[in-house]
């Protein structure tokens, strides 16, 4: 399947395919954004200049993701997976943080590509100058959490890497109004404004009770976090 066709999917709201025999996604039937709330669906679909979410499928290619997994491995040589967080947000994870400037000349190319992907608007805010890098272990986890406002401004946004997995969105006042996403292994999402700002965020270990019935089981993910800096933005109610 082409990547146009793939991106052309991603803003699509339709349950996920799966082929039981095998437990692999069905890719040519996947949809990689669901929400059954109407109001959410007119809000990411609203406008260009507002871009409160988006998933961009095979943002990076294979021979991409080895390097950039080449790299992330020797920096993360001599660091043991925790089990306990400074606000108990994450389970199961090692992490670094490594200048956009910093990479080997390959991937400082695709830091720069996600970089424009990222914050191609002024409107989008000033990227922070350091990547996030983040690894589940695969009994890792991320629970549901707001990013302190204090740390980072109205985007953030990840790459994806070596597996799947699904992230949830949930209104921190209103928990019928929900979004999944479908994280694909070199995807990329990215999450502004509103969907930021009032609504919690998560990586499911188990996906039991997610619309997307992902049969395998769940394996270590890396991901390449950029966030763009503090702004003075006040929550809506």
């Amino acid at each position: 399947m082409n990547v146009a066709f793939r991106r052309r999917l991603a803003h699509k709201f339709a349950h996920v395919c799966v082929n039981k025999s095998f437990g692999k996604l069905v890719l040519d039937d996947v949809d990689l954004v669901y929400t059954k709330s109407l109001s959410l669906k007119k809000l990411i679909l609203s406008g260009q200049e507002l871009k409160h979410l988006e998933v961009v499928p095979e943002f990076c290619s294979h021979d991409e993701e080895r390097e950039i997994m080449v790299e992330v491995d020797r920096a993360l040589r001599r660091k043991r997976y925790e089990y306990d967080h400074w606000d108990d947000a994450i389970h199961g994870f090692r992490e670094t943080e490594k200048s956009q400037t910093a990479w080997n000349d390959t991937n400082k190319n695709v830091i720069s590509r996600l970089s424009r992907q990222i914050f191609s608007s002024q409107a989008d805010g000033n990227p922070l100058l350091n990547v996030h890098v983040l690894d589940l272990a695969d009994n890792g986890y991320i629970k549901p959490h707001i990013d302190s406002h204090k740390f980072c401004g109205s985007t953030i946004a990840g790459l994806s890497l070596l597996s799947t997995r699904v992230m949830r969105l949930q209104h921190e006042k209103d928990i019928t109004q929900q979004i999944e996403l479908l994280l694909l292994p070199r995807s990329l999402y990215i999450i502004r404004n509103e969907l930021r700002h009032n609504f919690t965020h998560e990586i499911l270990l188990e996906c039991n009770n997610s619309v997307f019935k992902i049969t395998e089981p769940p394996s270590r993910r890396v991901s390449l976090i950029m966030r763009s800096q503090p702004d003075n933005i006040v929550k809506t109610t």
